[in-house]
């Protein structure tokens, strides 16, 4: 943009709008070459206070009753993030509670925050039943594993129960483990 000085000014005001969490740099220059020196201003631009609920993963490509992935994925955890309206990385100074849900109808989706592979801190998340994580004040994510028995496409939905944030959604793929036994069905 531009902000123009009258002749015999000195100073001038101008305002802008930055929603780019960071620090960044502002230039002025004149217009016409006068050989006057550049003009740096630096600033910060801070999040604003939190408003939606996001996971930062792709689809989750995951092995029935494991939190394995199949895809290669790295780390099978399902991350979920504070965000402001511009989508900054957000905090806030209470504590948020976020309650994370199954959308399927499948009776043993469930989660956990500590351990993959000990199934006694996982919880059933199919519908009415939720597990809620807290995210104390500052913080920005927050971190779940995933597993369920039934393949198919499962949906995950994480939510803010006072409606304050908005909810966000999660794809999670289930593929079938190995095979534990043979049917053989007669027409």
């Amino acid at each position: 943009g531009q902000a123009r000085m009258d002749l015999g000014q000195h100073t001038t005001t101008f305002y802008m709008i930055d929603t780019l969490v960071g620090e960044h740099q502002v230039f002025m220059d004149e217009i016409t070459n006068h050989g006057w020196a550049v003009g740096v201003q630096t600033y910060t631009v801070v999040p604003a206070p939190p408003t939606d609920v996001a996971f930062t993963t792709p689809v989750r490509k995951l092995i029935a009753g494991t939190t394995s992935a199949y895809d290669g994925a790295a780390d099978p955890m399902l991350p979920i993030q504070l965000r402001d309206r511009y989508g900054n990385n957000s905090s806030s100074t209470n504590t948020v509670r976020i309650q994370v849900q199954s959308q399927t109808s499948t009776l043993l989706p469930s989660v956990g925050e500590a351990s993959p592979d000990n199934i006694q801190p996982y919880f059933p998340i199919g519908s009415p039943n939720y597990i809620e994580l807290a995210f104390a004040p500052g913080a920005t994510l927050k971190s779940f594993y995933f597993r369920d028995v039934s393949a198919g496409t499962h949906t995950l939905r994480a939510f803010d129960p006072f409606l304050v944030l908005s909810s966000t959604r999660q794809m999670v793929m289930i593929t079938p483990n190995v095979a534990a036994k043979f049917v053989i069905v007669h027409p």
